[in-house]
């Protein structure tokens, strides 16, 4: 087995196998997983459902999804490309499958390198081949309290200025809907939550820059500096110049 690590961040092996393996994943992976099996065949099963491998088939593994994997065969290789960082964090809804794609597309996922160090150009080129396998990847219609709170967390990190109901709508359901699956699966509104990561910018602008308090309120999108302070104070007890003072503290 061939492996190399770049920060804990990715993981690509080519693994070879000569006797049946099960692998209990069902703590979850600890990386997104993009495959290519070669010989032998598999199953995989992960919530109830199961996919049945077969030399050449290109397969996807999300990150954190339990699951168990079964391979059989004389011989068994894949080739196995491990990432942390998912290139599209509005769309995480994509399920354990095979992927459609044609030859050509394969055969440029098993040339990228397994056996030597990874570098920022072996990165690109992986990166590279992930964005033409995205639009051909099958999105989970299965959509779930869980998957919708990450979903739109992850939009309201990504864009500031998204409304509570440009969120909703991103993530195909009502207001009042997003409401109630908030306090199900974390106890706090959409709102608290947005405010939440607000703060979490503010504080790290102000301890890390010198840049003035209303700047820093006109940048993260509060309607006045007086609210701003407002909103900081009831989050971390600290107004904008305690936090300052405070710099060396919290960090």
């Amino acid at each position: 087995m061939n492996y190399t690590f770049l920060f804990d961040e990715c993981c690509f092996l080519k693994i070879s196998l000569t006797k049946k393996q099960y692998t209990d994943s069902r703590k979850g992976a600890p990386f997104h997983y993009v495959a290519r099996l070669m010989k032998g065949s598999a199953r995989i099963r992960s919530m109830g459902e199961t996919i049945r491998l077969s030399p050449g088939d290109v397969f996807y593994i999300p990150k954190d999804i339990p699951y168990e994997s079964f391979w059989s065969g004389s011989e068994i290789e894949w080739y196995s490309y491990g990432f942390s960082y998912f290139p599209e964090a509005e769309h995480m809804d994509y399920k354990i499958q095979k992927i459609d794609c044609d030859d050509g597309l394969k055969e440029e996922l098993i040339a990228l390198p397994t056996s030597v160090g990874v570098t920022s150009r072996t990165l690109a080129d992986f990166y590279g081949v992930l964005a033409k396998l995205i639009p051909q990847m099958a999105v989970d219609e299965k959509t779930n309290e869980e998957g919708i709170f990450r979903k739109s967390k992850a939009l309201m990190e990504k864009h500031l200025d998204l409304t509570i109901s440009d969120i909703a709508r991103e993530c195909h359901v009502s207001d009042s809907t997003l409401y109630s699956m908030y306090r199900k699966v974390c106890g706090k509104t959409p709102n608290t939550i947005r405010q939440e990561i607000l703060v979490q910018r503010a504080v790290l602008l102000l301890s890390t820059t010198d840049r003035p308090v209303q700047e820093i309120s006109d940048t993260l999108g509060f309607s006045s500096t007086s609210y701003f302070r407002k909103i900081l104070k009831s989050h971390t007890s600290l107004t904008p110049t305690q936090i300052r003072k405070e710099r060396t503290n919290m960090f």
